[in-house]
């Protein structure tokens, strides 16, 4: 499996956490559509592959747990904006998987990096493949631009935070069920602008 990360701000402690072997690939801040070309070029070659954005800390055994599972669009799920979700933060496809969709980076029009991972995942929904399978732990996403906001988020009875037992539970809902094309319907028909 090849593991790309791509950066234009390397955080030390994610580089830190990296695989061996992993590839890091600066990406000029100018250049709004280098994450694209590059998602575009790993989907089309054929290849596994697991991207790890630059501000996302992997908990160990990520690569692992990715390795074993069958599963062919896998994640790692990560706290931002108020909620859970698995977007290409920490993401690996499969080649299966990539092989039978392989027009899609094309198709995308919104190729700015800051709404691409929206705009590839609605276009993952659109061709009827709902949300990607979670793995657990969560990554943790280092990203100042997203304030975390703990205080609606402790038990009110003990304090006790509870994002982490929130996400657990998603994450075991991942498996393609009903709950899971509810929300990816939802989340399609909040984001249909960004495709």
């Amino acid at each position: 499996m090849r593991i790309l990360y791509p950066y234009v701000t390397s955080f030390p402690e994610a580089v830190a956490a990296l695989p061996a072997g992993a590839e890091r690939i600066h990406l000029a801040a100018w250049d709004v559509e280098a994450y694209w070309r590059l998602l575009r070029e790993a989907w089309q070659s054929g290849e596994d592959f697991l991207i790890i954005e630059q501000d996302m800390v992997l908990p160990v055994g990520t690569v692992a747990g990715f390795e074993a599972c069958p599963r062919e669009w896998c994640g790692l799920p990560y706290f931002m904006h108020g909620g859970w979700g698995c977007w290409h933060g920490v993401v690996r496809y499969r080649a299966s998987f990539t092989q039978r969709l392989p027009n899609l980076p094309d198709e995308i029009k919104a190729r700015h990096w800051e709404s691409l991972d929206s705009a590839w995942i609605n276009h993952l929904r659109l061709a009827g493949w709902n949300e990607a399978h979670w793995h657990w732990p969560p990554a943790r996403h280092m990203s100042t631009r997203s304030p975390e906001r703990a205080s609606h988020m402790k038990c009110p009875a003990c304090g006790t935070d509870i994002r982490p037992a929130i996400g657990q539970e998603i994450a075991a809902l991942t498996d393609g069920g009903p709950f899971a094309q509810y929300r990816a319907t939802l989340r399609l028909t909040m984001t249909a602008d960004v495709l």
